[in-house]
């Protein structure tokens, strides 16, 4: 990280993902991925961390930078914000701020 070798870091936090899926320091990928300008494969490692480990990925400030990326990406992406929110009223605990998902 210090030399700025973001494609090395990538491949790194991929070891650890391998090694143990429910791994989210490793979702750190995602921001390396974005370092590199990679706003896609940004978005795909985010979204699987909610699909492999959603108890453990889904907070506030995680569903807050996916929605961003969301916003930069897509030209209209309230169709897919809302989706997530549905979701995460429908699997997150009583006391998660749904509005972090800025819908």
């Amino acid at each position: 990280m210090v030399g700025k070798d973001y494609v090395s870091v990538v491949r790194e936090y991929q070891k650890c993902i391998d090694r143990d899926n429910s791994d989210v320091v490793a979702i750190n990928k995602a921001l390396f991925l974005m370092y590199l300008r990679d706003l896609s494969d940004s978005i795909k490692v985010l979204d699987s961390a909610l699909e492999r480990v959603p108890m453990a990925a889904l907070n506030e400030t995680f569903v807050v930078n996916l929605c961003s990326m969301y916003e930069l990406a897509y030209v209209n992406p309230s169709d897919i914000k809302k989706t997530l929110s549905n979701w995460i009223a429908f699997v997150a605990p009583d006391d998660f701020d749904t509005s972090c998902t800025r819908v």
